[in-house]
């Protein structure tokens, strides 16, 4: 239930004249605590101080993850490509940190439509009716289409199909 509109200006200033009266007391009632006891404030600058490192600490994690996947994705890949380390998407070099080895993975979605979805669907009758038996996720998609290309055979038709090569980090123990 909620009070009706107050209609008469007079009370209205006194009712606003008593709210910022009691405004004015709280704040004075509280500067007097911070008199009395400076540590409530020595907590809420050091709060504001940890809110300011956690923002600080915040950008320099993304940056950071940034760096990781460039030197993963693209930089050493790249350079181990350069210096003739990688045959048949496979290579790998120890350093004192531990062993790089590149990895790739395949990944593949059956979630296509029209003509594609059709292609996808005859070529499954005829040469992997179980996929079609089984619901398959797009792991187990991946996994038959990377055994497939690692025994020479081409990829089935009308499905999105990508490579991605990245460095992985072995720490030595």
């Amino acid at each position: 239930m909620t009070n009706p509109p107050v209609q008469d200006p007079g009370l209205m200033a006194a009712l606003m004249r008593d709210a910022d009266q009691a405004a004015a007391a709280q704040e004075e009632a509280a500067t007097e605590a911070v008199q009395k006891d400076p540590t409530i404030t020595e907590a809420a600058e050091e709060l504001a101080q940890c809110m300011e490192r956690e923002a600080q600490l915040t950008a320099e994690l993304e940056a950071v993850k940034d760096r990781k996947e460039q030197l993963r994705t693209s930089i050493i890949p790249g350079l181990m490509q350069k210096h003739g380390m990688v045959r048949n998407n496979k290579g790998s070099f120890t350093f004192s940190g531990g062993r790089v080895q590149l990895q790739t993975r395949v990944f593949a979605s059956q979630y296509v439509k029209g003509e594609r979805a059709e292609l996808f669907r005859q070529w499954c009758e005829a040469n992997a009716p179980d996929l079609l038996e089984a619901r398959v996720g797009k792991d187990e998609l991946a996994a038959f289409v990377k055994e497939r290309r690692e025994k020479g055979l081409s990829d089935p038709p009308g499905i999105s199909i990508f490579e991605r090569t990245v460095a992985q980090l072995v720490r030595s123990t």
